[in-house]
């Protein structure tokens, strides 16, 4: 009579601190600790109430490409963790192939700053404004006072309310974006499929500028499948620069992201109908500061695609007239050859 390991898997997979779970060759949940059922259930409606007692109970039999990309977590090789979003959160995933399936282990990016950094800087707001308050608020008193004072002794009093609330304004300023700085969760790198990739950019552009975007779809790729390690936050900011700026110098009423394959590279293509974009004007762009995320910053274009290790250049436009900016970045291609 067979034996079953199902409580050895269960003991085992409860010793984790970390979310961990077992899938069929399918990708059916066959077994999870309560941490996984944290993670994966928590945005499902009636998570509460469902199986309270043993709550990993509520995976079993669930699709695990419900949470994770299935062509990402099939092609990542075991022994390289990946990272990738569950709902609003990013991860770590730990994959092992195994005969009847695959282990993973999942453990949640932390980003977010200490509780004591946000209080320091309250704090430190608190009595930077105290003085300039109490100096504006002594020059009104003063002149509510005494209506009939002198008109050079008046303007002094002025002056000080003029100053100080200056003082003030860029007090609050700095001290805004230094809250704000200390709050933006840092950019994480995540990995993402070529075609995923270019969705999520099309997405991005679409909803930052005033043409029509379109995403080419992804059996005109030659890539859908590569995969892309990227600091979204940072690279969208990037993208959002280079495509605001390429719409205006060349008045662009549409715009298409392509992703193709380059080598060992992934080619992420700005295309539009018109004029090329002169190098030495790309030039230009890159060094620019982008858009602060939150607070202050001073990162270029340059810097984050640097970061990737990739490289950026403008392309002629080709017989049928379409210009386009190319980014490229190093990606690792299937090694079934999806992607060749």
């Amino acid at each position: 009579m067979p034996v079953s390991l199902a409580p050895l898997t269960e003991a085992l997979l409860a010793a984790v601190p970390d979310a961990a779970l077992v899938c069929d060759a399918g990708g059916h949940i066959r077994a999870a600790n309560a941490a996984a059922a944290r993670l994966l259930d928590a945005d499902l409606p009636g998570a509460d109430a469902r199986n309270a007692a043993t709550p990993e109970n509520s995976l079993a039999g669930r699709s695990v490409f419900a949470f994770l990309d299935e062509a990402l977590l099939r092609d990542a090789p075991d022994g390289e963790p990946f990272s990738a979003r569950v709902g609003a959160r990013l991860v770590h995933v730990h994959k092992t192939t195994q005969p009847a399936g695959l282990a993973l282990v999942l453990r949640v990016a932390e980003s977010l700053p200490l509780h004591r950094d946000v209080e320091r800087l309250a704090l430190g707001l608190t009595e930077s404004v105290r003085g300039p308050l109490a100096s504006i608020r002594a020059a009104i008193e003063t002149l509510t006072e005494y209506p009939g004072m002198e008109e050079d002794l008046a303007a002094q009093f002025t002056t000080i309310i003029r100053e100080q609330a200056v003082a003030l304004s860029e007090q609050l300023e700095e001290s805004a974006a230094a809250l704000a700085e200390a709050t933006t969760p840092l950019s994480l790198p995540e990995h993402l499929r070529a075609e995923a990739l270019g969705a999520r950019t099309a997405a991005a552009l679409a909803e930052a500028l005033a043409v029509r975007v379109d995403a080419a779809p992804a059996a005109a790729s030659d890539a859908p499948d590569a995969v892309v390690r990227v600091e979204w936050s940072a690279l969208e900011r990037g993208l959002v620069h280079l495509a605001t700026r390429t719409v205006h110098a060349v008045q662009a009423e549409a715009l298409a992201v392509q992703l193709n394959r380059a080598g060992q590279m992934a080619a992420l293509d700005l295309c539009w109908r018109g004029a090329p974009v002169r190098p030495e004007r790309l030039d230009r762009w890159a060094d620019e500061p982008l858009a602060p995320a939150g607070g202050a910053s001073a990162e270029s274009l340059r810097g984050v695609v640097e970061r990737h290790g990739g490289a950026l250049w403008a392309r002629d436009a080709d017989a049928a007239g379409h210009a386009a900016v190319r980014l490229l970045l190093p990606a690792r291609m299937p090694a079934n050859g999806r992607s060749s």
